[in-house]
């Protein structure tokens, strides 16, 4: 339990699947602590994974991103998450811009997908 690098990891594994448990193994990690960018980014993939969405557009968007993330679809999970981004960028307070930033940073500048759809994503944005 000490072991902060191990509980990111773990909740990290977990955010999608069960993401009380995740942001329950994140309490320790505060801002200002080295692992804490990547603490917030697990956290927001949790408050994606939690969010209940409405009819709107991008609540279609993010269910269907809910969907594809819990089938470990990772890329049409990116996908969903653009596409709502695009529909309505102030979405439950930005979730879908912060939601697709915090899987880049979860992933890394050099994964494939980050690569493949950084770019479509900043397109979207601006």
């Amino acid at each position: 339990p000490d072991m902060k690098d191990a509980r990111l990891a773990l909740a990290m594994a977990l955010a999608v699947s069960a993401p009380d448990r995740a942001e329950s193994l994140l309490q320790p990690i505060k801002v200002g602590d080295p692992s804490s960018e990547q603490a917030e980014a697990v956290r927001t993939i949790a408050e994606l994974m939690k969010h209940e969405t409405d009819g709107s557009a991008s609540g279609e968007a993010i269910a269907k991103a809910q969907a594809a993330l819990k089938q470990r679809d990772s890329e049409n999970g990116i996908k969903a998450i653009i596409e709502a981004a695009g529909k309505d960028k102030s979405y439950a307070k930005g979730l879908p811009r912060r939601a697709a930033i915090a899987c880049f940073h979860a992933w890394g500048n050099d994964h494939p997908l980050t690569k493949t759809y950084r770019r479509q994503f900043d397109m979207v944005l601006y």
